[in-house]
């Protein structure tokens, strides 16, 4: 994604978070692509939050899923977010209306989509806002607490 952003002369600077065994092969292929003055590896952090919250976009490329608290994290700093159709990213984007999908792998549309929302404004802090607003109404403490006893109470009286 990142080349294909360079390859366009799109103004970005991607950072990349978290650690693992594929971070040194990930460093490697883009210092191999030129990718050194636009992108960041930043490894294990603590402040999440705060990265987040000062990103244009959220991205979760990611081949399997449930549903990842770090999309969570993302609606909740105001990111609009550009996720893999795997899991449960899907019906979050769908019922929050805070970002797109893309079919797994399909660099080139993740591409697109990034360049499309680095260029509307407008629509990235329309969907910052339908995230919140969704993440409250569906993924806050209060709301699972009151999906839960439904479900008991819809239990019980089958019982």
């Amino acid at each position: 994604v990142c080349s294909g952003l360079k390859e366009q002369d799109i103004d970005f600077h991607g950072l990349l978070v978290g650690d693992g065994p594929l971070l040194p092969e990930l460093r490697k292929k883009s210092k191999a692509l030129g990718l050194d003055d636009c992108v960041s590896f930043l490894g294990f952090r603590n402040d999440i939050f705060r990265l987040l919250s000062e990103a244009d976009v959220f991205i979760l490329t990611s081949r399997m899923e449930g549903l990842p608290i770090t999309l969570l994290e993302a609606m909740a700093a105001g990111t609009p977010a550009i996720v893999s159709s795997v899991g449960g990213m899907p019906e979050v984007i769908h019922l929050a209306g805070n970002g797109l999908t893309v079919d797994v792998d399909d660099v080139g549309e993740y591409t697109r989509k990034v360049r499309f929302l680095l260029e509307n404004v407008d629509l990235r802090n329309q969907m910052a806002r339908r995230g919140q607003t969704a993440l409250e109404e569906y993924f806050s403490h209060p709301a699972f607490v009151s999906g839960t006893l439904a479900v008991y109470s819809k239990a019980l009286q089958k019982r």
